[in-house]
C-alpha cells in the first residue's frame, strides 16, 4: 500500500517494498488520511548496541511519539543513518514476516532469531546503499571518459582521479559496464572518430 511518513522534519511517501530507519530520539508517525491509502507497514525497535531497552513493544507509527531510553549512535561508515532514511528494496518482506511471527509465538530464545534476522536486513540495505554508491561512481567515471577521451588517459591516472585503485577500479567498471576500463576507452575513442 502507500501513506505519508513523518519522521522529525523529513516526509516519506511510502510505497510498497519501502524501508525507513528512523535513528533514536527522533519523532515520527504515519497518515493513513489519503484517499485509499491502505498499507501494512512492519515497525521494528532495535538497539545497534544490543542493550537492555526499556521498549519491548515496537511504537505504533500512528501515534506521534518520542522514544526515551535509546542511546545516539553513529556508524561512520554510514552516516546517512544518523537521519531518518528511506530506500527501496525487494525481498526484505520475508524477513519482516519472519520476525513478527517470532515475536508473536515469543518462543525460547525468540529475541536472538529476531535479531539474525535483522542483522540480514541491515546487511541488505547496506550491500544496496554501497551498490547505488559504485554505480553512482562509475557514473562519474564514464563522464569524465566521455569529456576526456582524447586525451592520455591511463587507468592508474583515472583511479588516481576518483579515489580507486586502478585494479579496483577496472573490476567495478568489468561489473557494471561489462567491459574493461581500457577496452572501454578504445572503443569509446574507435566510436567517436
Amino acid at each position: 500500500g502507500f501513506c505519508t511518513l513523518y519522521a522529525g522534519d523529513e516526509v516519506f511517501d511510502i510505497k510498497k517494498n519501502d524501508l525507513v530507519i528512523v535513528p533514536a530520539l527522533i519523532p515520527y508517525f504515519a497518515d493513513y488520511s489519503k484517499k485509499d491509502s491502505h498499507t501494512s507497514l512492519y515497525n521494528i525497535n532495535f538497539d545497534y548496541l544490543s542493550c537492555d531497552c526499556t521498549i519491548d513493544r515496537a511504537i505504533s507509527v500512528s501515534t506521534k511519539k518520542i522514544t526515551k531510553g535509546h542511546q545516539k549512535v553513529h556508524i561512520t561508515d554510514f552516516p546517512f543513518l544518523d537521519l531518518p532514511f528511506k530506500t527501496n528494496i525487494e525481498g526484505l518482506l520475508p524477513y519482516f514476516e519472519k520476525m513478527a511471527e517470532l515475536y508473536s509465538k515469543k518462543s525460547f530464545y525468540f529475541k536472538s532469531e529476531m535479531n539474525s534476522y535483522f542483522s540480514l536486513v541491515l546487511s541488505q540495505v547496506f550491500k544496496h546503499i554501497l551498490n547505488e554508491k559504485s554505480q553512482n561512481n562509475i557514473s562519474k567515471v564514464l563522464d569524465f571518459i566521455h569529456l576526456n577521451y582524447n586525451q592520455p588517459l591511463t587507468n592508474e591516472e583515472i583511479g588516481k582521479k576518483f579515489g580507486y585503485h586502478p585494479n579496483y577500479l577496472n573490476k567495478m567498471f568489468v561489473t557494471y559496464t561489462g567491459s574493461s576500463l581500457h577496452k572501454y576507452l578504445i572503443n569509446y575513442r574507435i566510436e567517436k572518430a
